[in-house]
């Protein structure tokens, strides 16, 4: 990776209470970078992340994900990104999926998380500053540390060894936007994330989709009418037909032309009897995690007192 000259640079490894050979990769390139380690026992990328600004002290931190590769040139594009916008909170750039074997293609169609890598962006836009519908992504994202005024990544969210769920991005610049905070897009910043052919199966894409409407559901604000068990009725609904939907599809052609916007994303009737009924079925697992969190959120009011803090999303 280049160096910009008059750029001082340091590294921060974060082990998140790792069991593997971490330590010790860290050693053997101590000699080599300017690294630094920190431990971190509670298990979860935003406690990892949080931790990770606690320590540093820099104009700008700038946060990979250890299975993603940087561009050559990402340094001087994030360098050339920070000058020409010196008061903008935060940076973000192109996230490219790189799949190391090939992938059941009925799955790529189906599943659109699984398209993309799962955290794959690119907003297609020249550099500039991101309207607040547009976000930018771990793997590659940079904050300038005083515009941060203090703010954390909320340790509810994000992926822990049990859950892919993600969203403290979202919610932390969802608060940096609030206190006036602007955000840059910039293409030039390139990195590839590595998916594992282990997240390339259904079992975890319909882990995954389960974990995005639970991440939906504690979230996104979203119209909720009589509950039942514990749970907005109409998501029930919505539950019910997902799976229904599914048998139907798996024994019918269906009709040509239809197609639907699904909570879980667009489906086509045009693909194959396959595809739809993937497709169904990722919508049946997403619905379900929207009902679990709404379920979650529902009993967290239950408790007197408890409504205030902000930590019961992690139970």
């Amino acid at each position: 990776m280049s160096v910009p000259s008059g750029v001082r640079l340091d590294f921060v490894v974060v082990n998140n209470n790792c069991t593997d050979d971490t330590d010790s990769v860290i050693e053997e390139f101590r000699t080599r970078l300017p690294l630094h380690r920190l431990f971190e026992g509670r298990a979860g990328v935003a406690s990892s992340r949080n931790a990770a600004l606690a320590w540093a002290t820099a104009d700008y931190l700038a946060f990979i994900d250890d299975d993603a590769l940087v561009d050559e040139s990402w340094l001087v594009e994030f360098t050339a990104a920070a000058r020409a916008f010196p008061n903008a909170a935060a940076f973000g750039g192109v996230i490219e999926p790189w799949f190391p074997e090939p992938v059941d293609p009925d799955l790529l169609e189906a599943f659109r998380w699984l398209k993309v890598g799962f955290c794959g962006l690119d907003h297609g836009r020249p550099p500039g500053l991101l309207p607040d519908d547009l976000i930018i992504h771990g793997p590659n994202m940079a904050y300038r540390m005083a515009a941060l005024k203090g703010l954390r990544f909320h340790t509810a969210l994000g992926g822990t060894p049990t859950s892919t769920m993600g969203g403290d991005e979202r919610e932390l610049l969802n608060r940096l936007r609030a206190q006036g905070g602007t955000v840059v897009w910039w293409p030039g910043m390139v990195v590839r994330h590595y998916v594992m052919p282990a997240r390339t199966t259904l079992g975890y894409c319909l882990k995954f989709s389960r974990d995005k409407g639970l991440e939906w559901a504690l979230t996104e604000p979203a119209p909720t009418g009589p509950i039942l068990f514990g749970a907005p009725r109409w998501l029930w609904r919505r539950w019910v037909t997902a799976y229904l939907r599914y048998l139907v599809t798996r024994v019918t052609p269906g009709l040509r032309g239809d197609s639907r916007i699904l909570m879980s994303g667009r489906a086509e009737a045009e693909s194959s009897k396959r595809v739809r009924a993937l497709t169904w079925r990722k919508e049946f697992s997403f619905v379900g995690g929207m009902i679990r969190g709404h379920r979650q959120l529902r009993r967290q009011r239950e408790i007197p007192g408890r409504e205030a803090d902000p930590s019961y999303l992690a139970h």
